[in-house]
C-alpha cells in the first residue's frame, strides 16, 4: 500500500475527473470544479440557442481540450439546438408531402398542422431548457 500523499490524492483526483465529469471530490485543501470562465462558457453554450444555434457547442466542444465537464455541457447543448433543427426538417418535408398530395390549395391537411404545432411545442420546450441549464450554471 503507498502512503497517501498530496500528489497521489492529486493523481486519484484526475483519474476521478476524467471518469465522470460530474464528480466534484474535496479532501482538505484540493477541490475539482470548473472555472468560472468555463461555467460562463457553458452556459453561453446553452444560451445560444438564441443567436449561434448549434455553432457556438460545437466550436467550444473542439477547443475545450481536456475539460471534461465544458466539453459535457457542450455536447448536451449541441443536441439540444439539433433536435428541434432536425425535427423542423422532418416538419418541412411533412408539409410539403401534404401540400402536394391535396387537391385544394386552400386547405392545409390536418397532418400538416399537428405537425408544425408540435415543432412549435417542442422547440419552445427545448428554448425553456436550455435558458434553465444556462441559469444553472450561472447561479452555481
Amino acid at each position: 500500500i503507498e502512503k497517501l500523499t498530496f500528489s497521489n490524492c492529486c493523481k486519484v483526483l484526475l483519474i476521478y475527473k476524467k471518469l465522470s465529469f460530474n464528480l466534484y471530490v474535496q479532501l482538505g485543501e484540493v477541490f475539482i470544479s470548473m472555472t468560472t470562465t468555463n461555467r460562463f462558457l457553458a452556459a453561453l453554450c446553452y444560451i445560444s440557442f438564441f443567436f449561434l444555434g448549434f455553432i457556438f457547442p460545437t466550436v467550444i466542444y473542439f477547443v475545450a481540450g481536456d475539460d471534461f465537464e465544458l466539453k459535457g455541457h457542450a455536447k448536451r447543448a449541441l443536441i439540444s439546438h439539433l433536435f428541434p433543427f432536425i425535427m423542423g426538417i422532418i416538419v418541412f418535408f411533412v408539409f410539403l408531402t401534404q401540400l402536394a398530395s391535396s387537391s385544394e390549395m386552400a386547405t392545409l391537411p390536418y397532418t400538416a398542422i399537428l405537425a408544425m404545432f408540435l415543432f412549435g411545442l417542442i422547440s419552445f420546450i427545448v428554448m425553456i431548457w436550455n435558458v434553465i441549464q444556462g441559469i444553472k450554471l450561472v447561479k452555481d
